[in-house]
Parts: structure tokens; sequence; C-alpha cells
């Protein structure tokens, strides 16, 4: 992939999960520049309700999942991205992205979207302002 970014410092913590996945995000909701930018709050939260769409009754212990057809979406992208076949991807990084989206759900699966502060959100760059 060629990504086009400031340097790194800039962004805060970067790390290969949160640079792919402010990529995708910035990709779904066709956001476009020359350079990787964070997502403002405004911008990342129809991504989020999408990702995680159902939502969490209070004192619900289940947890929202993330859908196929978004699990789907991703690797089209990235082999979009990255000029490998989707097979070729799943073939060398299934468990990878198994571990991702399980991360996610994990970390955000019981969050409200009106919830979200980008001060707590490690897995995608968000930016403060609104």
């Amino acid at each position: 992939m060629n990504i086009q970014m400031d340097p790194p410092a800039r962004y805060g913590f970067v790390t290969y999960k949160n640079l792919l996945l402010t990529l995708w995000a910035r990709h779904d909701r066709r956001l476009k520049g020359d350079k990787l930018k964070p997502l403002t709050l405004g911008q990342f939260l129809p991504f989020f309700e999408k990702l995680l769409p159902e939502q969490t009754t209070a004192g619900s212990p289940a947890a929202r999942k993330i859908p196929d057809e978004m699990k789907s979406a991703f690797l089209n992208w990235l082999a979009d991205e990255t000029g490998l076949k989707d097979y070729e991807l799943t073939d060398r990084l299934s468990q990878t992205f198994v571990d991702l989206f399980s991360e996610i759900e994990s970390e955000y699966g019981q969050v409200a979207p009106a919830d979200i502060d980008p001060r707590f959100v490690h897995l995608f760059l968000l930016s403060s302002k609104k």
C-alpha cells in the first residue's frame, strides 16, 4: 500500500491496526485526501454505526457484532489497495483479521455511539475536533 502521511508523531500513537482501520473507514466514508488524516467524531460515527449496527439496551450483556458484509467490504478494500487477491490475503492473514475484528467487538461492542470519546479510542485515529 502506498500510504501518504505526515510524520507518525503527528498522529499520536500509530499502530498497524489504527492505521489500517482509519484508512478503511476513510475509504468507506468516501473521505479523500492526499495524506492520511485522523477522522473527526462526526466522520467516524456513521462508520461506527455501520461497523457495529445493533444497539445494546441498558444492562445488556450482549455486545454488538460486526456484520459479515463489513468484513467482506474490508477484505475487498484491502485487496484493491494492495493489488493482492482476496484469497491471497486470507491465506496469509485470516487469523490476523479474525483477531482484529474480535478486538473491535471486544473494545467497542457495548459502547453506544453517543458515548464515543476520541481520547479512549485507540483502534482508529480520531481527532479531538468535531
